[in-house]
């Protein structure tokens, strides 16, 4: 095998529900986390509520901001950085409402053992492909809209009821893979492909979800846990994946984040809307203490929680949601968030619940450095790390 260069160079981009965010990093084996050569971050203007239709088309002209903005300022850096450093790979991250992430499961049994093989797994590849294309031919969505698939990826592998790597040919009764696929708007993931062509041409491009990356973040990082919630809360949405047996289960999303919030409040006050935003990022009850409709706030509040809530109890199965949450949310927010989950979570279970918040507990980041970017910019590190190791 071809050896693995010693340092490697991406751009990592995240796509949020109201942010773009985009970074040059240096991942070198062995170090314990990557470099941030560069980094910028674009927002949508929310001061005002839009149309999806409206929003869709502001967040892919803030994709093309943001690369040019690579162009002319990023690809420098790296120059300067080092003259001789050459891009590896463009990693781009989508979030809900711009992208969906679905799972299922392909098994075969027989009473006669069978050979699992390379042209078995094939054979079960396609076969998941084509359950997975049809399940997200069937969403609301898509009967709206062109979705574009952005990946398959083979989550667990189980022979005869057991977890298998399968590293050779060996003979079961019984196989059971499990698969995720990512899909997203043709119009973003259009706007992504285009505006890489333009500004990074012979970079290869490599798009994903976001929940997929936050999975494989956690899995990475805590592979003893095997049941546990992510939640995303964004700006525009809020992103929740159930994990069970260390497998993603499903993954679904509301249109409603921060900046709906926020709207909701400044129709009710007198605020500005990123005054109202600060407060909430500070202090959210001394925010709703210190107004005069203080209990026309907290109703907003509330019905707020409410509608996470249902996000809580529509999982698609008859089991509670795990114990354990993990929560990000933009940077400042953290507090705010993790307030706002554990509500919502012990509303639909009426139980309470672990929450563990990634955006403070996997970075160190004591600057306003966006920790979704850092999430992609680690999770193509620890790929890294996982190929040398697989090389050697």
């Amino acid at each position: 095998k071809k050896p693995l260069a010693s340092a490697q160079y991406a751009v990592v981009c995240n796509i949020g529900s109201a942010t773009v965010s985009c970074a040059i990093i240096k991942s070198i084996v062995g170090e314990p986390t990557p470099h941030i050569i560069w980094i910028h971050e674009e927002a949508l203007a929310q001061q005002q509520a839009h149309s999806e239709e409206i929003e869709t088309k502001a967040i892919a002209a803030l994709i093309l901001t943001t690369f040019l903005e690579l162009g002319s300022a990023g690809l420098p850096a790296l120059r300067t950085y080092d003259s001789r450093a050459k891009l590896d790979t463009c990693e781009v991250a989508i979030s809900a409402p711009w992208s969906y992430t679905l799972t299922d499961t392909v098994h075969s049994a027989a009473k006669t053992p069978f050979k699992v093989n390379r042209n078995l797994l094939e054979k079960f590849r396609q076969r998941g492909k084509e359950v997975l294309e049809k399940r997200i031919s069937e969403l609301d969505v898509a009967k709206q809209l062109e979705l574009t698939p952005l990946h398959l990826l083979a989550l667990e592998t189980k022979v005869n009821g057991y977890q298998s790597e399968l590293q050779a040919e060996v003979k079961a009764r019984e196989l059971e893979v499990t698969y995720m696929a990512g899909v997203a708007e043709n119009r973003i993931a259009d706007a992504i492909q285009e505006t890489c062509d333009k500004v990074i041409p012979a970079v290869p491009l490599h798009m994903h979800t976001s929940i997929a990356e936050y999975y494989a973040l956690i899995r990475n990082t805590k592979p003893k846990m095997v049941d546990f919630c992510i939640v995303e809360v964004g700006g525009g949405a809020i992103e929740l994946a159930i994990v069970r047996d260390s497998v993603l289960t499903q993954a679904t999303y509301v249109s409603q984040g921060i900046h709906s919030l926020t709207r909701q409040y400044q129709a009710t006050t007198s605020g500005s809307f990123s005054d109202i935003l600060r407060q909430i990022s500070d202090d959210h009850e001394q925010y709703l203490l210190s107004q005069p409709k203080v209990e026309t706030l907290r109703e907003q509040y509330n019905t707020f929680v409410a509608e996470l809530s249902r996000l809580f109890i529509q999982t698609g199965d008859s089991l509670a949601i795990p114990k354990t949450i993990f929560v990000h949310t933009n940077s400042g927010f953290d507090a705010f968030a993790e307030t706002l989950v554990q509500q919502a979570a012990q509303q639909a279970t009426k139980l309470s619940h672990q929450i563990q918040n990634m955006t403070t507990e996997y970075f160190n980041n004591n600057t306003l450095i966006e920790t979704r970017i850092l999430a992609s910019a680690y999770v193509f590190h620890t790929r890294v790390h996982s190929a040398a190791q697989t090389i050697r």
